[in-house]
C-alpha cells in the first residue's frame, strides 16, 4: 500500500515540475546534423546564412550541432560549462559534513546564441542534487566581463544583476553581442542567518565569435613552435597580404629545410597551411604565422573565423 502511495505521489510531483519547468536548454538539448538544419529552419524565419556564415552541405562544418528552442520556435546554441558550490547550514559544526546540514549546489553556465535576436546568451541554472525538498535559501546575481585576450583586462559588459532568491525551476539570462573574451560570473550569496556559502563566485571563460560558437581549436608544431590558441577578439578586417598561390610547396620547402623534416603538405596527405592570424584580418604569409595541421581541423577553425 505504501509504495503504491509512494508511486502515485511522484508521478504527482513529475507532473508538476514538467508543468512549472520554462522551455530551456536544461531540458530539451538536441542534436541535428548538418544536413538537416536547411528543412529544420523552412518554417522558422531564420536565415540559414546568419546562422552557420556558410552553406549547410560544406563538410568543413561539424558534423553535429548543438541546439535549443524556446518557447517561442528560436533556435539556440548551446555549449555548456558546470561546477559544484558548497553551501552549509549555519547551525551546523564542519563536524556534520555527513548530514543534510550541507548541501551541493550545481551551477551550469550555458553560452548559446539566439539566431532571431542575433544576440549571444549566457544563461545560468542551479540545482540542489542532494536535498529534493528542503533546499538552501540562497540569492544569485550574474554578471559579464569581456577582454581582447584571455588574459588582458577584463571590463565590465553587463553589471552585476541580483535576482533575488534562487528558484531551482529557473533558467536566468542576461545577453550581449561581438566577438570577445567573456567571463560569466555566477555568484550565490546569502540572504538569511539560515546558509552560508563555502567557496568564491563561479566564473566562466569562454571565447565565443559573435554567432555563439565557443573557440576550442589548440596546437603547437613541435620543431617551430607555431601555436594556434585563442586568438585576440579585436582584430580588424583588413587584408594587406594576399595568399601565396604556391603557398603549399614553398612552406613544405621551408620547413623541410629549417628541421630537417620530410613532411607532405597538401591533399594526398589530407594537410593544410593555416594562417595564425588570418589574411583577412591583418595576417601574412611569413612562416611564423604559418603551421600544418590536419584539413578537417583547418576546415573547423575556418569555420569558426567566418563568425567572428
Amino acid at each position: 500500500m505504501l509504495k503504491k502511495f509512494l508511486k502515485t505521489f511522484l508521478s504527482i510531483v513529475s507532473c508538476i515540475m514538467a508543468m512549472s519547468i520554462p522551455v530551456s536548454a536544461a531540458n530539451i538539448t538536441s542534436s541535428v546534423e548538418t544536413a538537416d538544419y536547411p528543412s529544420l529552419l523552412e518554417n522558422r524565419n531564420v536565415d540559414l546564412a546568419d546562422i552557420l556564415e556558410n552553406d549547410a552541405n560544406n563538410p568543413s562544418l561539424q558534423a553535429l550541432l548543438e541546439y535549443t528552442l524556446d518557447e517561442d520556435g528560436n533556435i539556440l546554441y548551446n555549449y555548456e560549462q558546470t561546477e559544484s558550490v558548497w553551501v552549509q547550514h549555519t547551525n551546523a559544526g564542519y563536524e556534520t559534513l555527513a548530514n543534510s546540514d550541507l548541501q551541493l549546489l550545481i551551477i551550469k553556465a550555458r553560452f548559446g546564441y539566439n539566431t532571431k535576436t542575433k544576440e549571444l546568451t549566457f544563461n545560468a541554472n542551479v540545482d540542489c542534487p542532494s536535498s529534493l525538498f528542503n533546499k538552501p535559501i540562497v540569492g544569485i546575481k550574474l554578471s559579464l566581463k569581456k577582454a581582447n585576450t584571455k588574459n588582458g583586462h577584463y571590463s565590465t559588459a553587463v553589471p552585476e544583476i541580483y535576482l533575488g532568491k534562487v528558484n531551482y525551476l529557473k533558467d536566468y539570462t542576461i545577453t550581449y553581442t561581438g566577438t570577445n573574451h567573456y567571463k560569466f560570473i555566477i555568484e550565490l550569496y546569502q540572504i538569511d542567518d539560515e546558509w552560508s556559502i563555502l567557496l568564491p563566485p563561479s566564473e566562466h571563460y569562454v571565447l565565443l565569435n559573435r554567432t555563439g560558437k565557443p573557440w576550442d581549436f589548440y596546437h603547437t608544431d613541435p620543431n617551430s613552435g607555431v601555436t594556434i590558441s585563442e586568438p585576440p577578439s579585436n582584430w580588424i578586417a583588413n587584408t594587406t597580404t594576399q595568399r601565396d598561390p604556391n603557398q603549399n610547396i614553398n612552406y613544405q620547402k621551408e620547413y623541410n629545410r629549417l628541421y630537417g623534416t620530410n613532411i607532405v603538405v597538401g591533399t594526398s596527405t589530407k594537410t593544410d597551411v593555416h594562417h595564425v592570424q588570418p589574411l583577412q584580418f591583418g595576417g601574412n604569409n611569413a612562416m611564423a604565422n604559418l603551421v600544418h595541421i590536419d584539413s578537417a581541423f583547418h576546415q573547423k577553425i575556418s569555420a569558426w573565423f567566418r563568425g567572428y
